[in-house]
């Protein structure tokens, strides 16, 4: 789903990146990224390191892939705005805690993207919401 945006570039390949990895397509996930690709993760999520931060394709992926109990499918694309380099999304998303309790994030996610259409840097914040988005 995707309320009132702004298609660009940047923004497509943004919500492509997200909805690899929330629908468990690593592949396509990882394809996305440029090989210096530099991430930090604010969150409110419990027991989740805060700030997280890494560099690197590897890097990216091991965070990516390391626990992701996102439900597939569960992506909603809020809002996106962005040219051809950078992008801005709000998005939610459904999952569970490790103790397997259901919760929804709430994220606003900046992207920069290179020449190649590649992610070079993503800065996310993501808190946990209980009410219906």
């Amino acid at each position: 789903m995707n309320k009132d945006s702004s298609k660009s570039k940047a923004a497509e390949i943004a919500i492509k990146q997200v909805e690899a990895f929330s629908n468990h397509d690593y592949e396509t996930a990882r394809s996305l990224l440029a090989d210096d690709v530099h991430f930090i993760l604010i969150t409110s999520i419990p027991g989740f390191p805060n700030p997280f931060e890494g560099n690197g394709v590897e890097e990216f992926m091991k965070a990516l892939t390391s626990g992701n109990t996102l439900i597939p499918g569960s992506l909603q694309v809020i809002h996106s705005i962005g040219d051809e380099h950078q992008a801005l999304i709000t998005v939610s998303v459904k999952g569970t805690l490790p103790t397997q309790e259901p919760i929804t994030l709430l994220a606003a996610r900046h992207y920069m993207i290179n020449e190649n259409e590649k992610i070079t840097n993503e800065l996310v914040i993501i808190a946990t919401y209980e009410g219906k988005v």
